[in-house]
């Protein structure tokens, strides 16, 4: 998802809640207190549910009550929507693992209700102090969108000999594959036992290739203007040793830079590349 999309995302949702907020949580003055104990249950991805006191059954704290329950609901449905693909999970009774809201920021607003059970205020005041501790802390649950990245695999190119490359403006690495090699180019011996068990059986060659290796890459960076400022200028030479080795990339520092890979095989039809790219 693009940042930009992300910012209208989240400003329409909380405009969402803004609009809900505005409805109005009540207009009594009546003192209460918060009764209920907030604890975060993580399979419902929500929190108890707010009792006040109301001993003479005042019909604004009654009102208050129930509006300010659907809300702290929008809440927890809205955040539970905007979790990150990272945030935890925890198994539920039949052992399908599902969204818990523990260790976000929507999970503090149960520690942030309870400093509220001590105190006697009016109930417009309680409630206004309930809606600013959700909006403020939505905030930052749903902010985390911006910093959520996907990554994803351009088509892979083939190297003949050497090839000079373009590097998208959104390319963060480069994923190099050598396939084909021939039996007698030099690598380190395997080590004994080789544990690669965390893989899950996904493909894993640990091999490195010595001396002359497999080829190389340089990245090396122009500007885009005029001649001379457009020639293109290289850094240190990288070795491929690897089949599967990747190459990060800097982001560019200016908005005119354009940056470059030249990638040289030392055995013809060996090497191929792909970029590593955000969504």
């Amino acid at each position: 998802m693009s940042q930009l999309t992300t910012l209208q995302d989240i400003y329409a949702q909380l405009n969402n809640i803004q609009s809900i907020l505005c409805q109005g949580i009540g207009t009594g003055s009546a003192p209460t207190r918060l009764l209920t104990e907030v604890v975060l249950d993580e399979q419902l991805y929500n929190i108890s549910t707010l009792e006040f006191e109301n001993p003479d059954d005042n019909q604004d704290i009654t009102d208050l009550q129930g509006e300010i329950n659907k809300i702290v609901n929008a809440s927890f449905k809205l955040a539970k929507d905007e979790r990150l693909a990272t945030d935890s999970q925890v198994a539920n009774g039949q052992g399908v693992l599902i969204p818990t809201p523990k260790g976000t920021p929507i999970a503090l607003i149960p520690k942030l209700l309870n400093t509220l059970r001590n105190f006697e205020l009016p109930s417009t005041l309680l409630g206004e102090l309930i809606l600013s501790f959700l909006k403020e802390i939505l905030i930052e649950h749903i902010k985390r969108k911006l910093d959520e990245k996907t990554g994803k695999y351009s088509d892979s190119q083939n190297v003949q000999v050497a090839k000079l490359i373009a590097i998208p403006s959104t390319a963060k690495a480069i994923a190099i594959r050598a396939t084909g090699l021939p039996a007698f180019l030099s690598k380190r011996f395997a080590p004994q036992n080789e544990d690669l068990s965390a893989a899950n059986n996904a493909p894993v060659s640990t091999e490195k290739f010595i001396l002359d290796a497999l080829g190389s890459c340089q990245i090396g960076s122009s500007f885009v203007g005029d001649e001379p400022d457009k020639a293109i200028f290289w850094g240190q030479e990288i070795k491929i040793e690897f089949d599967r080795q990747l190459i990060f990339l800097e982001k560019p520092e200016f908005v005119n830079a354009r940056r470059w890979a030249y990638l040289r095989s030392t055995q013809e039809n060996t090497l191929s590349f792909k970029f590593i790219q955000d969504v």
